[in-house]
């Protein structure tokens, strides 16, 4: 992130925001389902680094607000990161369009669940494997 910050005076946003998203957001999107049982102080880490990278790309000081920031941006917060990547890979699952790998460890059941929706798909890992 220093070297990038370095660079600010010798590209333009567009490139600036290009380096950041393919050095950090690759960094952290990189097996980021991993992190989904991770420890608060964990995440609040990975957080800060996202924050520091929208600050770094929009050329705002450090004290500033981050959530605006990454609104501006389009980018989600590492909770909702590490969410949205498991959903993708379990609809991935569920369509037949995921790795073969992935789709055997994978097993679907049909459950009712009568407080908000009447018929839920639940996906699991199957503990044998």
């Amino acid at each position: 992130m220093r070297r990038i910050r370095q660079l600010c005076r010798l590209v333009d946003r567009d490139t600036l925001h290009t380096l950041d998203r393919l050095l950090v957001l690759g960094r952290l999107d990189y097996c980021n389902g991993l992190l989904a049982g991770c420890t608060s102080s964990t995440l609040h880490r990975l957080q800060h680094v996202l924050d520091a990278a929208a600050r770094l790309v929009c050329g705002a000081p450090a004290r500033t607000h981050a959530r605006p920031l990454l609104k501006q941006l389009h980018w989600l917060p590492i909770n909702s990161r590490i969410q949205y990547k498991l959903c993708t890979l379990m609809f991935d699952v569920q369509h037949g369009t995921a790795p073969v790998y992935l789709t055997e460890l994978c097993k679907c059941c049909l459950t009712f669940a009568y407080v908000l929706v009447h018929e839920a798909i639940l996906i699991y890992l199957s503990a044998s494997q």
